[in-house]
């Protein structure tokens, strides 16, 4: 089968290019694998065939970047086809051009939706700019959505399928909904406890004192104002947080919050972890993030994979992986830090309750693997395949 790919970026970084690479590594030793993409890192695979879009030299704009990806990856797609002949092309960022299968991750108009709905004491931190250029580049952005410009649109949870129902007046039964998987080599409690003694000691914590980890390069959109706030009503100095990521922009705004909140020697900020996630989770005892909005929020997922309890805001596909009080807690509010801070002392509290939780959230995330995603994405194929065979 030849298998095209178009997606913005190609690395294992983000979200959206994490999926497509393992969609595309998983099925290139038995399939003909092509990928678009305006940028990718090395994975050192010779069997997967690259194609770059090109974008405008020295521009890093959202919006111009976006826009070269719609024109210019729709046309090199259409001429490679020409050639080529893809048996499915799938598309995981919109372009102008039609695909087999579109992949929703996140939909603008659910996110518009949401920030303008937002508890006005919380707007300050949305500036107003972001919520006008969604507004402006959502037809582009959700122009695949359209009939014709699809065959069948997948959506990574259940509250995907109700997004694109209420907002692009698309029929659940055409829906197909295929969740991210997880990497239970990667994310798994017992593949890095050995390096849990010597990740702790690296970043002072001892023994008895309990790890709270944030994973993000958006410390501003994925709640750590409310989480920073939340440890400084725990007043445990055995309580510490890893915050892990890189934000140039928020992150020094984040550190002077810490230091006016009193906590600065209870935030590590770890930055990029040379160890990979997978073995700094293993390190921790509980994973927080409050976010604003997710489309669907796979840190939570891996979290969990590696025996953590969470404790997080009812976004993305939360409500589908949180059972409240069974693997972890759902925030209704990802600002209200008190809940927040409640959490985190009941969970410190009970240590046997923390990690029955943590065994809970890693048995229930053993049902999101990436070999079940691509068997379901390969059955999506085939059934296409045929229907076409078949008109």
């Amino acid at each position: 089968m030849k298998i095209a790919y178009l997606t913005n970026f190609y690395n294992r970084r983000s979200g959206i290019a994490r999926c497509v690479v393992e969609l595309a590594e998983r099925l290139s030793p038995g399939h003909q694998v092509h990928v678009f993409a305006a940028d990718w890192e090395d994975q050192g695979r010779s069997d997967i065939h690259f194609h770059r879009i090109p974008t405008l030299a020295g521009v890093n704009s959202w919006s111009v970047r976006n826009l070269s990806i719609f024109l210019r990856g729709g046309r090199l797609l259409r001429r490679v086809h020409r050639r080529e002949k893809f048996d499915i092309i799938h598309f995981h960022t919109p372009t102008l051009a039609r695909c087999d299968v579109m992949t929703c991750h996140g939909l603008p108009s659910a996110g518009i939706h949401f920030l303008e709905n937002l508890d006005p004491r919380f707007r300050g931190e949305v500036p107003a700019r972001r919520i006008l250029r969604y507004k402006i580049a959502r037809p582009l952005l959700e122009y695949n959505y359209r009939p014709g410009r699809h065959r069948v649109v997948v959506g990574v949870s259940e509250r995907i399928r109700e997004e694109l129902q209420r907002f692009c007046g698309l029929d659940g039964e055409s829906i197909e909904v295929i969740p991210n998987g997880v990497d239970l080599e990667q994310f798994n409690p017992d593949t890095h406890r050995s390096q849990r003694p010597s990740i702790r000691e690296r970043y002072g914590v001892a023994r008895d004192e309990m790890l709270v980890i944030f994973v993000s390069h958006y410390f501003k959109r994925k709640g750590l104002p409310f989480l920073l706030e939340a440890m400084a009503k725990v007043e445990d100095p055995g309580v510490k947080l890893l915050v892990v990521g890189d934000d140039r922009r928020d992150g020094p705004a984040m550190r002077a919050q810490a230091e006016a909140l009193g906590i600065a020697s209870r935030v590590i900020f770890a930055g990029e972890v040379a160890e990979g996630l997978g073995a700094v989770y293993t390190a921790a005892d509980l994973f927080a993030f409050p976010s604003f909005y997710e489309s669907y929020g796979l840190v939570t997922l891996e979290a969990m994979a590696c025996g953590l309890p969470v404790v997080v805001s009812d976004t993305g596909v939360a409500g589908e992986l949180v059972d409240g009080g069974r693997n972890g807690f759902l925030v209704e509010n990802c600002a209200d830090s008190d809940t927040i801070a409640q959490h985190i002392v009941a969970l410190r509290a009970d240590p046997v309750l923390r990690q029955e939780m943590g065994k809970r959230a890693a048995t229930f995330a053993r049902r999101f693997t990436w070999e079940h995603n691509v068997e379901q994405y390969l059955s999506l194929y085939r059934r296409l395949l045929a229907e076409r065979e078949r008109a």
